[in-house]
């Protein structure tokens, strides 16, 4: 509790800033490789250096959607740089690793429509995003959050008739009950378009990514519910409302419900119940290969 330490801290602080702002005007590579061995301490500094946070936002660099090359990074003012028009929100999703992040079916609506999407592959990278809020006016806004609101963004549900919405509604019905307990809601998914479901974070809820790094850190921490989201247009959920029309008492039925979640957990390198999965995969296996085989069985006789 100096006065001249202080001083002197304050001076230091500014000066290493400005050498870093100047290192990113003069040679963007220099400051990368700066960047890759010390990133996550400038991350640590939005936190603990408030008065510089703004500063510190434009030194930091993220792996993004629009970047395949494991090697790039994009600044913040890059992703507002490219940004489309109608774009109200610096959206991110925050997981393991990259690769992980980058397989998600919750990016699946946003590549469609050419939407960066920053990746947060540091277990203090959320943390850094909650404490900056905003960049350039612009809010951040995590994708895989239930009150995700698209706008003209949305994927539209063309290709759905009225029939099908009816058969979406009364499934949605169904696994609301038989799922009870597992998640805390089903609802029809608009950011969905090459897989059948995803879980995503309740509204004011935590994402998967801080459970996970609540859980590394307490044992005892027990995760919250999630809702589940069903892309009505999928082959799986089509069938799945087709059959529930057919026979609201199917076993069947109940069994794909549960194995819609655990398809999800599965995806994320979780599974709660492995002998329910390792069961549902036997009964589909049976089914598959019994089909094959009576394909095989025509083919045979007709030649």
């Amino acid at each position: 509790q100096n006065a001249v330490i202080a001083k002197i801290r304050q001076t230091l602080v500014r000066r290493v800033l400005g050498m870093l702002q100047s290192m990113v005007k003069k040679d963007e590579e220099k400051y990368l490789t700066f960047w890759r061995a010390y990133g996550q301490v400038l991350k640590e500094g939005v936190s603990m250096e408030i008065e510089h946070k703004d500063q510190l936002a434009g030194l930091l660099r993220y792996h993004s959607s629009l970047e395949d090359d494991a090697d790039s990074y994009v600044s913040l003012q890059t992703y507002i740089d490219r940004i489309q028009d109608e774009q109200e929100k610096i959206y991110y999703l925050a997981g393991e690793n990259k690769e992980a992040i980058a397989q998600s079916p919750l990016l699946e609506t946003f590549r469609k429509r050419g939407l960066e999407v920053l990746y947060l592959d540091e277990p203090v990278d959320e943390w850094v995003i909650q404490g900056l809020q905003k960049f350039a006016e612009k809010e951040f806004q995590a994708v895989d959050a239930a009150d995700l609101d698209l706008a003209a963004d949305e994927v539209k549900l063309e290709g759905v008739d009225d029939e099908q919405k009816a058969e979406t509604i009364e499934l949605i019905a169904f696994l609301k009950k038989k799922l009870e307990g597992r998640i805390s809601d089903v609802a029809e998914s608009k950011r969905l378009t090459d897989s059948p479901c995803v879980l995503v974070a309740p509204q004011g809820g935590m994402s998967q990514n801080m459970e996970r790094l609540m859980h590394m850190a307490d044992r005892e921490f027990k995760s919250g519910q999630r809702l589940l989201e069903i892309n009505p247009k999928h082959e799986i959920i089509r069938n799945m409302g087709a059959v529930l029309k057919r026979d609201r008492d199917s076993d069947q039925l109940n069994d794909w419900a549960h194995f819609l979640v655990d398809f999800v957990l599965l995806g994320e390198g979780k599974v709660e119940d492995p002998q329910r999965v390792g069961k549902t995969l036997q009964l589909i296996m049976g089914v598959a290969t019994a089909s094959a085989a009576e394909e095989t069985k025509g083919e045979l006789k007709e030649s």
